[in-house]
């Protein structure tokens, strides 16, 4: 059965992800960060704040993107990596 997270503990975020899966990251403001994770069998979104060490260890095992969408009608997440010029 595949597991659905909807996150704000970055202590459980950084926990429930791992090496067999994706996750990107996007800092917004002030220490608040939005990241998902994308397995076989996992998928988790994360948005709340983090603290320097929390931070540190995401950017460690995760991918850097300029943003990441929700769309809830059409179930579908779009991360994008391009840089505007």
């Amino acid at each position: 059965m595949p597991l659905d997270l909807r996150l704000s503990d970055p202590g459980l975020f950084l926990k429930a992800i791992s090496e067999s899966g994706l996750t990107f990251y996007t800092p917004i403001e002030n220490n608040i960060v939005v990241a998902v994770y994308y397995s076989s069998n996992r998928q988790i979104y994360f948005r709340g704040l983090m603290t320097p060490v929390q931070y540190n260890s995401l950017k460690s095992l995760a991918y850097p993107v300029t943003s990441i969408e929700i769309d809830e009608f059409n179930h579908t997440v779009r991360i994008s990596q391009l840089s505007e010029d």
